[in-house]
């Protein structure tokens, strides 16, 4: 299997872009405190800085959520908002303003959480599969052993923050290498 050039610069881009605190860089000029370059075919890690730190893993937890919904559902299945979808998450978190009762499909969700970064659309998704936001992490938490990866624990599907939610620069890049592979974006 081949990967793009594009799609080696996104994961890059996304693993950089969103760790916290900006720490400088020795040769690279780098401002981020943990980051990863692993080439995609093989996981030789290129790069490292703090691979291992935990961190919290924010937007990119919607990496592992998509890679379940489109392992675990039809792309053309309707889903319904529900309220528990909406109400778990404060009036300021990032939203596509679905509303109780909307329908839409799988693949409509999912472009809203991967291109708008819609957490309330998250959350529709993991009560949809798993029938509640706690047994979607626990889908989540058992296919991020699969892969590899852990030193991750997730309990949302959005990366909306929680304590016991965190990640690492390696285990985000061995989700985003397996999602590529599976063909998932």
């Amino acid at each position: 299997m081949r990967f793009r050039w594009y799609q080696k610069v996104v994961v890059i881009v996304c693993l950089i872009s969103t760790l916290t605190l900006p720490v400088l860089a020795n040769e690279w000029n780098i401002y981020t405190p943990a980051v990863i370059l692993m080439e995609p075919r093989t996981g030789r890690v290129l790069y490292e800085r703090n691979m291992n730190e935990r961190r919290y893993p924010a937007s990119i937890t919607k990496i592992m959520t998509a890679i379940i919904v489109i392992q675990e559902s039809d792309l053309n299945e309707i889903v319904t908002i529900s309220e528990e979808a909406i109400n778990l998450l404060r009036p300021t978190y990032a939203r596509a303003d679905l509303q109780v009762g909307e329908e839409l499909t799988v693949y409509q969700l999912l472009n809203l959480i991967m291109l708008v970064s819609a957490n309330e659309a998250a959350n529709a998704l993991a009560i949809h599969v798993a029938g509640s936001i706690e047994a979607f992490a626990e889908l989540m938490n058992a296919r991020a052993r699969e892969i590899g990866a852990y030193n991750t624990n997730f309990v949302n599907p959005s990366g909306v923050h929680h304590p016991y939610q965190h990640s690492t620069a390696y285990d985000l890049a061995l989700i985003g290498r397996y999602a590529m592979r599976k063909r998932c974006f």
